[in-house]
């Protein structure tokens, strides 16, 4: 249907990403409301907030990777030849190789000062004494950090032309993520919510 239709694969999971996720958020903001108390609600969003600072650790690094290793797939014809390494598929394992290495290394960092960071915010809050904040936030964080590793992996496989799988993922991760955190949420796991959220990079 979609060929006959002239709809991309690639866009059509994009698109459904978005769609998922505009139908998906009003029914967390519900749950949010109906299941954590005011205290909970506020180290949920401050949770959140303090993870945006990953973008900043991030230093658009993921587009320049996409853009690089376009460049070298382009060489190689888009093809890969089993038992043949040529120059330009050398440059893209080397490519991968520093990614990773230089996502570790951030990840490591962003453990380290985000994790902190948010200790030493949080325990300030009125309500730091009612709600077991702090082993989900070092969990969250944890969590975070190691899906920093798997960000250079997607940006060079779609790089490579794997656009259409590397969206279908993610389609799947929006999905797969916010029926985690709902089923969370109806079992009463409070802040550990955010920790399922995450994971779902990992586990997928």
């Amino acid at each position: 249907m979609l060929n006959r239709l002239e709809v991309d694969q690639a866009v059509f999971f994009a698109m459904a990403s978005l769609a998922w996720q505009f139908l998906a958020g009003p029914i967390t903001i519900i749950l949010i409301g109906q299941y954590f108390s005011k205290a909970v609600q506020g180290y949920y969003y401050t949770f959140w907030s303090i993870l945006a600072l990953q973008t900043v650790f991030d230093f658009s690094l993921q587009s320049v990777l996409v853009n690089f290793a376009s460049h070298e797939w382009g060489k190689k014809g888009g093809s890969v030849t089993v038992g043949h390494q040529d120059d330009a598929g050398n440059r893209l394992a080397s490519l991968l190789r520093g990614a990773i290495f230089g996502y570790g290394m951030v990840a490591v960092l962003f453990l380290i000062v985000v994790g902190g960071f948010g200790l030493a915010v949080l325990s300030r809050g009125q309500t730091a004494a009612e709600v077991s904040w702090r082993l989900p936030w070092l969990a969250l964080v944890t969590v975070t950090s190691i899906n920093f590793l798997t960000t250079p992996c997607l940006a060079i496989l779609e790089g490579c032309g794997q656009v259409k799988s590397v969206y279908h993922l993610q389609f799947l991760r929006g999905i797969l993520g916010n029926f985690a955190a709902w089923a969370l949420m109806l079992s009463g796991a409070s802040l550990w919510v955010t920790v399922g959220r995450a994971a779902r990079r990992v586990a997928l």
